[in-house]
């Protein structure tokens, strides 16, 4: 279930495979929906209070994942994110990252949340949409810590 936008100043972080990373940098197919997806995957780390530190070690506990050794977190800025995509991008229509468990009060599982509004898979805007998302990564952090 879809819930509420999540606030601009908020930030959420995506899991990116090793094969979407680049000497160090995130590709934007990263951010682009597989054929059976209608949104993306990503996590809400205001949810979890705290500090930053904090909050990162909260949602890796909480994705339903286990991170390669060499897989990152990329961080991003809700506003940020929404403005840069909605005013770059030619897909007509806009990305909006909510949150999908909103009546949830468990902060491990309202976390959980989807970036919505992007084109399809097998749509050409798709890269593009995905490259402009992640020129907004403002911080990589490790997929796991030994």
């Amino acid at each position: 279930m879809i819930g509420k936008d999540l606030p601009d100043k908020d930030h959420v972080i995506r899991y990116v495979r090793p094969t979407l990373i680049d000497n160090g940098v995130v590709s934007g197919g990263a951010f682009c929906l597989r054929k059976i997806e209608t949104g993306l995957s990503v996590y809400w780390l205001e949810v979890f209070g705290g500090n930053k530190n904090y909050q990162i070690n909260r949602a890796r506990e909480s994705c339903d994942l286990t991170p390669a050794k060499s897989g990152k977190f990329a961080e991003l800025n809700v506003g940020i994110t929404k403005r840069h995509v909605n005013s770059n991008s030619i897909y007509p229509q806009e990305i909006r990252i909510q949150s999908t468990q909103p009546n949830d009060k468990r902060d491990f599982v309202q976390s959980h949340s989807e970036i919505i509004g992007l084109p399809p898979a097998n749509c050409q805007e798709a890269m593009l949409v995905g490259e402009l998302i992640a020129e907004c990564i403002n911080n990589v952090h490790p997929g796991r810590i030994d």
